[in-house]
């Protein structure tokens, strides 16, 4: 009897805490602060972080659970509390119910949208209703990267892969601006499998010689000022690569490191370097459409984005495809861009190292803290990445 007892204690202790779940799912939903725990504001924050997986806790497989908890936060425009944690098979839920939790995500959280479009099996939503309620939400939030990549995938998974293309391309030309690694021509060439040509050996050969000539011409001025002698101009080209000027200023910026704490985000360092490293199926993605279906009117009308986004690429379609594309007018194009980018570069410096928008409280006296930003592209780069192309 005692072990009865024990038991039927253990089970009504289980739904006690199951209704205090649910009780604090619906304060934190309705954000009353809480009428029977008395949840405070800070409190209703951290349960909302915890929302989807209280939801999935409560609903495990339960699929009339689920499309309660559903219609109700779709009553309260609350859905992407739980998009990452909706079961997407066993249950499968009905079709609508994902419709729902999409068209939140593209007005709420266009990142998790994209997420979402990625990782959920294309069978549980209907594409055709989800694309038209994506594309005015484009236009209020234009070049956002998260809406344009996820009407990409949308119209790939529709096969309608003329738009699909254009979008990754626009996608592309928005995301790269992040990336000056992707711009380096030198990367480029070093990260080949095959055996590079003669220019662009030359072109390696060039860059090498350049920096051996920077390198010797900083150690010398490091030297004159130790001894207080005057550095004279030196006959080092004062433009990088690509025309970039050299300012005084520049040095500083890295030479000032050495008594700066800088602020690395971990999770954001992972999370930058990963969408880099998924670029390169991407655009084997879209190349590969581009050449199974002869998509080359849509390479025509985003040529410049095209070689943007794999320049290597971009060459070996040209070339394979000569009798398709006017080549004269291609170049033209390119030096067109060329000519328009190099009217900005007086204007624009590469700065590695920003000071945070909110300053840190330092954690040892005197030293001052930095955050570390990734720069972006600048126009000399991609003068130099267009003058490789050509």
């Amino acid at each position: 009897n005692n072990n009865n007892n024990n038991n039927n204690n253990n089970n009504n202790d289980g739904k006690e805490e199951k209704k205090k779940k649910q009780n604090i799912t619906i304060n934190t939903l309705t954000m009353n602060g809480g009428s029977v725990y008395n949840i405070n504001q800070k409190d209703i924050e951290k349960w909302k972080r915890k929302f989807g997986e209280i939801c999935k806790e409560i609903c495990t497989n339960d699929e009339k659970m689920w499309d309660k908890w559903i219609k109700r936060l779709e009553h309260e425009q609350q859905l992407p509390l739980i998009a990452l944690h909706v079961p997407t098979a066993h249950p499968q839920l009905h079709c609508s119910s994902y419709d729902a939790i999409l068209s939140q995500l593209i007005e709420f959280s266009p990142k998790h949208f994209a997420e979402c479009v990625k990782l959920w099996p294309h069978h549980i939503y209907s594409v055709v209703t989800v694309i038209p309620k994506a594309l005015p939400r484009l236009e209020q939030k234009k070049k956002n990267v998260h809406l344009l990549l996820a009407l990409a995938e949308l119209y790939r998974i529709n096969q309608q892969l003329d738009k699909s293309v254009e979008f990754y391309l626009q996608w592309g030309s928005e995301f790269l601006e992040d990336y000056p690694l992707h711009f380096d021509v030198c990367e480029l060439l070093l990260s080949q499998e095959r055996e590079l040509n003669r220019s662009e050996k030359a072109w390696l050969l060039a860059r090498k010689q350049k920096t051996q000539l920077k390198l010797e011409y900083d150690n010398k001025k490091q030297r004159s000022k130790k001894y207080g002698h005057r550095v004279h101009p030196s006959p080092l080209p004062s433009k990088r690569e690509g025309g970039e000027e050299k300012e005084d200023g520049d040095l500083g910026a890295t030479t000032s490191l050495k008594s700066t704490v800088v602020e690395l985000d971990l999770h954001g360092e992972k999370e930058y370097w990963s969408k880099f490293n998924a670029l390169s199926s991407i655009q084997m993605e879209v190349f590969s459409m581009i050449d199974i279906c002869q998509l080359f009117d849509t390479v025509r009308r985003f040529l410049l984005y095209v070689i943007e986004f794999d320049c290597m690429q971009t060459v070996d379609l040209l070339i394979a495809n000569q009798s398709d594309f006017d080549i004269n007018f291609v170049v033209e194009l390119v030096q067109s861009k060329i000519a328009e980018l190099s009217k900005g570069t007086h204007s624009h410096s590469l700065v590695v190292i920003h000071p945070a928008a909110t300053p840190i409280t330092p954690t040892t006296p005197g030293t001052h803290h930095n955050t570390y930003h990734h720069p972006k592209v600048t126009p000399q780069q991609k003068i130099a990445y267009f003058k490789f192309f050509l």
